[in-house]
């Protein structure tokens, strides 16, 4: 399945008129404390802002914000893959992905901060096979069917689902990137061409257990099933090495 739109957009103060920003920024401070265990202070930047310059600098921003609304609800996208990092709401040091797919079932979107929430529609189906596509292309992914209390809490994605995404409701995939917990994966290892190659293509199959033969072995699992194209859902089919064709995901029990 093609790639019909890509869209950019920062989070958090971008989606909250700048009347309301002093108020926030004082929150996010004391957040910053609580977590680091010292005072958080503004920039010298931060503190020459008005009020003006804010509503003059945020205009362009809720103009493109409408722009994006407009081209998602004309692009009929079957989901949308929306990338971002987690500060330490998801996932901790005791396990902290560098790159992970979620793929599991609808989940809530909670925007702890304004006290926000709602339930998002995802796509498990396309999930499960980018992350099938991207491994047969030789970029390993992890992945992720659930969150703890089926709540999604990064900011960087509950902000662009609840106030970018969701009137659309076209179905999100979260695709997290740890960007603020070294060591981070490199630009150059976050810009590889494998997620697109794996969105394109219609090589490999699901298949688990890794000491299992690579199922281009087996023909009766060919190409025209489709099975690792990523971003497809008209199929859902898993080699079998100990059948004579192909099972729909989920696996069955051996």
């Amino acid at each position: 399945m093609p790639i019909v739109g890509a869209f950019a957009t920062s989070h958090a103060y971008t989606f909250q008129e700048p009347e309301t920003w002093d108020t926030r920024r004082e929150r996010s401070k004391a957040n910053v404390s609580k977590k680091t265990g010292r005072p958080a202070s503004d920039t010298a930047e931060a503190r020459a802002e008005t009020l003006e310059d804010n509503r003059r600098r945020y205009a362009p921003i809720r103009d493109a914000h409408g722009k994006i609304r407009e081209r998602l609800a004309a692009a009929s996208a079957d989901a949308v893959l929306l990338i971002g990092d987690d500060q330490a709401e998801n996932f901790t040091g005791d396990n902290m992905p560098q790159l992970l797919v979620y793929t599991g079932e609808d989940y809530i979107a909670d925007d702890w901060d304004r006290k926000h929430t709602a339930r998002i529609a995802n796509e498990p189906e396309i999930a499960r096979k980018l992350v099938a596509g991207a491994v047969e292309e030789g970029f390993d992914v992890s992945w992720s069917d659930r969150f703890k209390d089926d709540k999604l809490l990064s900011h960087a994605h509950t902000e662009p689902i609840l106030y970018l995404v969701r009137d659309s409701g076209i179905p999100v995939i979260p695709l997290f990137v740890n960007a603020v917990h070294p060591p981070t994966p490199s630009a150059a290892r976050c810009s590889s061409k494998a997620f697109a190659a794996a969105g394109e293509s219609s090589r490999g199959c699901w298949w688990p257990g890794s000491a299992w033969p690579r199922p281009s072995s087996y023909p009766s699992c060919g190409r025209s099933f489709g099975c690792g194209a990523a971003c497809s859902a008209s199929t859902s089919t898993c080699c079998s090495p100990r059948t004579s064709g192909c099972w729909a995901w989920p696996p069955p029990a051996f």
